[in-house]
């Protein structure tokens, strides 16, 4: 079944390749190329660099540049079914009680319509949709985790920047995940001694909130935080982006890894992997 939905490159969301910028603050035509991509928006992430220039902290200044640098090229992605003239196919997997109702729906679909394909519907780009204070909300949160963490344990800066500041996972929709997962995480440093702990604490809390299930091979839209948790369910992306979420919440350094194929079997899988 997976062979029907597109493969997906670049899991970890706003990091770029080491190579891309030297150290840890960005060149300024980064961001003006970010700006000029922004075009209605620019004023909003603007406004960002701004409050922070202002504000006295170089680290977070930093961030903010970081963020906004990356940012071009990433958004929500929207995706339905086409046929191979590119008309779009209605079709709900969820509307069906289990995998194998949904498939054997999409298949008399294909025997109606000719072969059909999952493929981008539009996108919704962060650098043209962010407002300011969504962002100071996430830098300020992000920070308050990672200061907050102990020194021992504490990831260094550059880390901090690609694998607990970024506030997407993938393609999800975004929303402020950081702040409800903080209140619901944000002591356990005081209870537990190793990043380890700390992390299996969080799965521990969160491994059954969304489960695994296949008719979300079905669903290439990948579900933002408050749909997982009101669905309870989805693929593996899904909840790779939600140990994300709730791992970068406490600072715990994670990225996303994925296979396109397993070698005995046509399927694929996401997961997440602690620094």
């Amino acid at each position: 079944p997976m062979f029907r939905v597109p493969l997906r490159i670049g899991l970890i969301g706003l990091v770029l390749s080491a190579a891309a910028l030297a150290g840890p603050d960005v060149p300024d035509r980064h961001i003006e190329e970010a700006l000029v991509a922004a075009g209605g928006n620019r004023a909003e992430l603007e406004r960002v660099l701004e409050h922070f220039r202002s504000g006295g902290d170089g680290e977070k200044l930093l961030a903010a540049r970081f963020l906004i640098a990356h940012m071009p090229g990433h958004g929500y992605v929207r995706t339905v079914l086409r046929d191979k003239q590119g008309r779009v196919i209605r079709y709900d997997p969820l509307a069906y009680p289990d995998f194998k109702a949904a498939l054997g729906a999409l298949d008399a679909l294909e025997k109606e319509h000719g072969e059909l394909e999952f493929g981008r519907d539009d996108v919704v780009y962060d650098v043209e949709t962010l407002k300011a204070d969504f962002l100071i909300g996430h830098v300020d949160r992000a920070f308050e985790a990672w200061r907050g963490a102990p020194t021992r344990w504490r990831v260094g800066f550059e880390a901090f920047l690609e694998y607990v500041l970024p506030h997407r996972g993938s393609q999800e929709p975004v929303e402020d995940w950081i702040t409800p997962l903080r209140a619901r995480f944000g002591d356990l440093w005081s209870e537990h001694s190793e990043p380890a702990q700390v992390a299996a604490a969080v799965r521990k809390q969160i491994q059954n909130q969304v489960r695994f299930n296949e008719r979300y091979y079905l669903h290439p839209t990948d579900q933002g935080f408050s749909e997982m948790l009101k669905s309870g369910q989805g693929r593996c992306e899904d909840l790779t982006n939600l140990d994300t979420f709730a791992m970068r919440s406490v600072a715990i350094a994670v990225a996303a890894d994925y296979t396109p194929y397993w070698g005995h079997r046509d399927n694929n899988h996401a997961w997440t992997v602690m620094l």
